[in-house]
């Protein structure tokens, strides 16, 4: 029986990776364990060996996975008691983007759902949720933050070191990657399915799309439910949208004030 895995992944956070995978596993023939996982849906041992490869490579080296054994026995742990036949679904932003070829080697049958979005809505996402402190809290974090991406844009950030230009640096590694991986892959193209998280809320062919891509059966009232599942809004980031989040934010800070 093959081996198949699902990686639901993007060149950047934020760009509906956790509503992708939602939706896969849903389905009975994807392996979706989601006691394994933390509050946005990734398998928090993948997370952490990615992290700490991060941390280990030099300021002027790219990122690369060079312990393939290690990366073998977590997936192996994550994917422990899955049914034979089912595809085994990763949701990872970024970080796999560095051993794509390690991944294919692992399974039989190995594909990618890779997704676009409009980088000024993810921009916008980061800051509503104040997460740029995250990456870009003190100088530090700084540091380890522009080594997620390629030499020339830890260049420009070391001169121009502002949030805005770390998040859209990220399209231009994950393009990069991405083109390596189909390039390296000719005599199979039909490993990548890229696709536009804003167009998902627009059209059900979409999602539909998805599914006929990984070869997963599926009805009219299974895909109904699962266009209950989307919020237009919060995909499109609309004006309205964001004005309320702000004026929420606002008051919050100030209760948090008033509280003290």
């Amino acid at each position: 029986m093959q081996k198949k895995g699902v990686l639901v992944t993007s060149s950047v956070g934020h760009s509906g990776t956790r509503l992708i995978v939602e939706m896969l596993g849903k389905h009975t023939d994807v392996f979706y364990p989601k006691e394994r996982l933390n509050h946005v849906n990734e398998h928090d041992f993948l997370h952490q060996f990615f992290l700490e490869k991060i941390k280990n490579t030099p300021i002027n080296k790219e990122l690369k996975i060079e312990n393939y054994e290690e990366l073998e026995f977590l997936l192996n742990m994550y994917g422990k008691g899955h049914n034979p036949g089912q595809a085994m679904l990763l949701k990872l932003p970024f970080y796999p983007l560095c051993c794509l070829d390690s991944l294919d080697e692992y399974f039989d049958d190995f594909k990618i759902i890779y997704l676009n979005r409009k980088i000024d809505n993810v921009l916008k996402s980061f800051l509503d949720r104040n997460e740029d402190q995250h990456f870009w809290g003190n100088a530090a974090k700084r540091y380890e933050s522009i080594k997620m991406l390629g030499l020339k844009d830890r260049e420009l950030l070391m001169n121009e070191p502002r949030f805005e230009n770390f998040i859209k640096s990220f399209p231009t590694y994950g393009e990069k990657k991405i083109k390596e991986f189909e390039s390296s892959k000719k005599e199979n193209t039909n490993k990548i399915l890229q696709v536009q998280v804003e167009s998902i809320s627009n059209s059900i062919d979409e999602i539909l799309l998805i599914f006929k891509f990984l070869g997963l059966k599926v009805d009219n009232q299974f895909l109904m439910e699962l266009k209950g599942m989307i919020n237009p809004q919060r995909l499109q980031r609309s004006k309205s949208f964001e004005t309320k989040k702000r004026i929420k934010n606002h008051l919050r800070k100030i209760y948090h004030k008033l509280k003290k």
